[in-house]
Formats: C-alpha cells, structure tokens, sequence
C-alpha cells in the first residue's frame, strides 16, 4: 500500500472561491455581482481577492433577501471583463475549492465565456459539498452553515462572497483532518473521491485504471490468490482495508463488480472496482 501523504500546510495549494449572483440561472441571464477567493499556503490564508462586478441588469427582490447587496453598493464597479482575467491570474494553478463549487463555476465559465476567454484545460475544484456527504454522510443536509456548525466552527454564514469564502476554508481544513484520520492521504485518492472537474466528463476511474486491474484480479481468481484491498466505503466515509478472496467479476450494464470472501466481515461481499484504490496480491 502507498505511503505517500499529502498535506494541506505543505504540499498542495488550494484558493478558495465563492461568488454571489442576481439569481440561480445562468440560462435566465442571472450573473455574477460579487466574487471573492482566498489563497491558501502552508495551511494558511495568504492572500484574497475580492470584487463587485457590475451584471448590467436590475437587481432582483428575491437575491437581495438572500446577499443583502443592493444597487447601491455595485454601482460603479468594474465589468466581468476587467475582473475575471485577474481572478483568473490569481487562480494560478491552484486547486479551487468551493461549497458545492459547481454552481459558482458554471456562472464563472459561462461569462468566461461572455468575454472570449477559457479556464486552463488541466483546471481542477475540489467541493467541500462532497467532502462532507462522503465524510459525514450522518448530517442528511449540507448547507455552509450547517456543515460548520456540525464541525463545531461558530463563525455563521453571511452569504457575502468574502465571509463564505473563509468560512469555506475552515470547513475545508476540518474535513481534511477527518479525511487523513480515516487514510484518504494520498493526493490521487482526494481528488478521485473530492473533485469536481468542470471542463470534461471524467469517469470515476480511467479506463487505462480499468484495464490494468481487471486481468491482475481475473488472474488472481483463476490462481486462488488472496488479495488485500484499499477501498473507499461509501457507508464508512473512510479507506478500508482489507484481505479477500476474488470469486468472480461481475459486470453490469452500470458498473463492474468484485464478487469476493471478505475476512473483515467475514462474509461474501461485492465491491465496485471503481472504489478499489489500491490492492496487492498474496
């Protein structure tokens, strides 16, 4: 099993990234009003960025109940096409991380988009939305403040892009404690379980990922070789690990299956491939 550990005070950059909108849909002509990211190095913030954007429409009733800005506080500020390629200079190569980050990447893309410009093809967020359903699958709701709350983080919600953005950040740096607690140490296995890749559909699991671990297993069941699994329980929110003898793969129309004797429960179990992260044979 691998030994390399990552960590968030040492080895990975991280910028942290919120935005507040006149609305919910894109598709509407809702646009970003306020952005705000937060540059994490060394476990630490380092440095922020924060801006109105002008949208260019009226603000609605309904978004001003929910971020409090008002016509008043964006009037004179500069336009997407004066803030986002300096948001996205600040992004650098860093990891974006967000509460449920897709929402505030499909606004940022899309008026990307407006101006003639892209995000990087390698561009990787990483959702603390999915942290928390996989490492605390026990909360059933994961709203900023709820999931702060539960990890006993008292500052509130504000729905203010610079607030939320801190707020984001603690909550990213207590999931992460939990994660390596329950071994998700390595960068690969994070990002596979914790990633939101925006730029192209990504399976759970490369097909080259595939390819090399069904004939090593299909060996092993024709062998009767034991194998010694890591594998990400969705039940547990943790990396198991475990000994199992391979009876058979199973494939279906949805995934592909390890039917096998699992001396951890000692039951027969199956496992989906796609969660096996590691595995030896003995």
């Amino acid at each position: 099993m691998t030994d390399k550990v990552f960590s968030l005070r040492r080895d990975v950059e991280f910028v942290v990234f919120d935005i507040e909108t006149t609305g919910l849909s894109v598709h509407n002509g809702d646009c970003i009003i306020e952005l705000a990211a937060l540059r994490i190095k060394d476990g630490k913030p380092a440095e922020e960025f924060h801006s109105f954007v002008d949208p260019h429409r009226a603000l609605s009733w309904d978004a001003f109940q929910v971020n409090g800005i008002s016509p008043a506080m964006i009037r004179g500020a500069p336009s997407r096409e004066d803030v986002l390629p300096t948001l996205m200079d600040f992004f650098k190569d860093a990891y974006v991380v967000g509460h449920n980050i897709k929402f505030d990447l499909k606004f940022l893309f899309h008026e990307l988009s407006l101006i003639g410009l892209k995000p990087r093809e390698d561009f990787e967020a990483i959702c603390t939305v999915k942290m928390a359903r996989m490492l605390l699958p026990e909360l059933g709701r994961y709203p900023l403040w709820f999931v702060a709350e539960s990890l006993g983080i008292e500052s509130r919600q504000e729905h203010r892009a610079l607030a939320d953005v801190y707020l984001t950040f603690e909550v990213l740096t207590r999931l992460m404690k939990i994660a390596q607690r329950r071994d998700i140490c390595d960068l690969k296995t994070f990002l596979f379980l914790f990633g939101q890749e925006m730029m192209k559909k990504r399976p759970k699991q490369s097909a080259q990922e595939s390819i090399d671990i069904l004939p090593l297993i299909e060996e092993a069941i024709r062998t009767a070789k034991s194998l010694h699994l890591a594998y990400f329980s969705r039940s547990q929110g943790a990396m198991t690990f475990r000994k199992v003898d391979p009876l058979e793969i199973i494939k279906t129309k949805n995934d592909v299956q390890l039917k096998a004797f699992c001396h951890l429960r000692n039951e027969e179990r199956c496992f989906k491939i796609e969660w096996i992260r590691e595995f030896k044979v003995v």
